[in-house]
């Protein structure tokens, strides 16, 4: 396939498959080839995108809203959606695979926010808590 095969992973398929889906939550797996591009796509849901095996990727935005992310390690990232479309293409030596964690409840992503706050602030330790 080449970068100008787009005809995986279009519209809200921000992935390959479904791997498994609830009401809280929805897992995609994707595998992206050295040199093939994907999309575009739209990310409507928040999500964590969790690296499997890691190549160096590139992502083309194409209007619309930016999405805002966090790294949480080098196979973690929290993204905070908001309708960003865009395409993905590995430009690395290797295949890319990850997995797209939808949160399909809004209030899901607060809880976790929070609770993230309430790690950092654990691991810095009770003065700090304490100057909170």
């Amino acid at each position: 396939m080449t970068t100008k095969d787009k005809n995986r992973n279009q519209g809200d398929q921000v992935g390959d498959y479904i791997m498994w889906e609830d009401k809280r939550f929805r897992v995609w797996d994707q595998v992206i080839q050295p040199g093939e591009t994907v999309g575009p796509h739209r990310h409507i849901l928040d999500y964590f995108i969790v690296t499997l095996e890691p190549s160096k990727m590139t992502a083309e935005r194409l209007g619309g809203g930016r999405s805002a992310y966090a790294r949480i390690d080098d196979r973690l990232i929290w993204v905070t959606s908001n309708g960003e479309e865009h395409t993905a293409t590995n430009v690395g030596d290797a295949k890319w695979r990850n997995l797209i964690i939808e949160l399909k409840e809004p209030k899901l992503m607060r809880k976790l926010a929070a609770w993230r706050r309430a790690t950092k602030a654990r691991a810095k330790g009770p003065k700090a808590r304490r100057k909170a």
